[in-house]
């Protein structure tokens, strides 16, 4: 049986993880404060289950430290919980990313020198470039302990050099202005919180997407290339929605 300690604990992590998740619903935070409340949110969901494991284990071994006293309880849970969150979201999520069976790492090619020559030039560590092998066509970049962008052969097939090269410095555009995290945090979200499942959770991305869209503008001096990217690929989602394919 729980004693009132570990129950109040548990009580109290939820009732904080449910506040930290109305916090991100209603306002708006820079990425790096966002992905600290989303962490946090998560944190002190994981948190339940390890008081429980820690009181169930304390109680069978009869170590009475670290079951009934709070500040025994919360020294052994939260560095727990703080574990298990980073190697998750921040180690093992990326490497799943990177390292599944269809996705390929580019190390030559006139993608892999634009993105090595634009990362220079913006004062940033050059992505790491992989192809996915998918029909349809997308490109998204993430931002943790490695920095990545994915393209779809779909979107290679698609679109011109130029039309591509829009794509790759819109990508780019989100590592540097670190959205990427945002877009990455609001993912860990949707994984490891069924609260944003329940309530629907979406964060409106409009700024980091115009932001990103200017900085392709600039530095192509047209918006042509960026315009007619959008344009095709909407008409292949339309066809797709049609049956067309």
């Amino acid at each position: 049986m729980i004693d009132h300690t570990t129950a109040f604990l548990i009580m109290a992590s939820v009732v904080v993880s449910v506040a930290i998740f109305f916090i991100l619903k209603k306002s708006y935070l820079n990425p790096k404060g966002r992905l600290v409340l989303i962490y946090t949110h998560i944190v002190l969901l994981f948190l339940p289950f390890i008081l429980y494991s820690l009181h169930a284990g304390c109680s069978m071994l009869c170590i009475q430290s670290c079951s009934g006293d709070i500040t025994h309880l919360i020294g052994y849970a939260l560095p727990s919980a703080l574990l298990t969150g980073s190697l998750i979201g921040f180690i093992a999520i990326p490497r799943l990313y990177t390292t599944s069976g269809r996705k390929t790492l580019l190390k030559n090619g006139w993608m892999t020198d634009f993105v090595k020559n634009m990362s220079g030039t913006m004062g940033m560590k050059s992505p790491g470039l992989y192809s996915v092998d998918d029909a349809k066509p997308y490109a998204f970049s993430f931002r943790s302990y490695i920095s990545a962008i994915f393209f779809s052969v779909g979107i290679t097939e698609l679109l011109s050099r130029q039309e591509m090269k829009a794509v790759l410095l819109h990508e780019l555009a989100h590592l540097k202005n670190k959205s990427s995290i945002a877009k990455y945090s609001d993912t860990l979200l949707r994984m490891f919180s069924p609260i944003s499942l329940l309530l629907r959770f979406h964060h409106d991305n409009t700024m980091e997407e115009k932001r990103a869209d200017n900085f392709v503008i600039e530095i192509q001096r047209t918006d042509k290339h960026l315009k007619s990217a959008k344009r095709k690929i909407d008409e292949f989602e339309e066809m797709m929605n049609d049956g067309a394919f």
